[in-house]
């Protein structure tokens, strides 16, 4: 009994709040990865390949946050907007991935505003 509560139950609990911050990682992750994805397909680029995506790792890796900022790059590329790499800091992934949340984020407000612009 002694042995369950001492080294058992503190690993269990640490092993569940390591799962936690992992599930809000990829609700992240896969919250800029839709609006990448939309962004590709309104403009139709099908030249730029899309990363593999989360549903390969189980965990948030930082060669994933790597995999999501080159696509974001390319896309940044394409509209001609200054790039700043965000992957290669020694930040905490919760802070590259709301970095990278907010820039996409203005792609698809840059995009709005070019199709309004074509369609005026």
């Amino acid at each position: 009994m002694l042995y369950f509560l001492v080294i058992i139950l503190p690993f269990l609990i640490a092993m569940a709040y390591l799962i936690h911050l992992n599930n809000k990682l990829k609700r992240q992750y896969e919250e800029i990865e839709k609006v990448l994805l939309n962004l590709k397909n309104d403009l139709d680029l099908q030249n730029i390949k899309f990363p593999l995506g989360i549903n390969k790792d189980f965990v948030v890796t930082d060669n994933a946050i790597k995999r999501l900022e080159s696509f974001l790059m390319a896309l940044e590329e394409y509209f001609e907007i200054k790039k700043s790499v965000v992957s290669k800091t020694y930040a905490p992934k919760k802070s590259k991935l709301e970095a990278l949340k907010k820039r996409a984020q203005d792609l698809a407000k840059i995009s709005k505003k070019a199709k309004e612009e074509v369609a005026s």
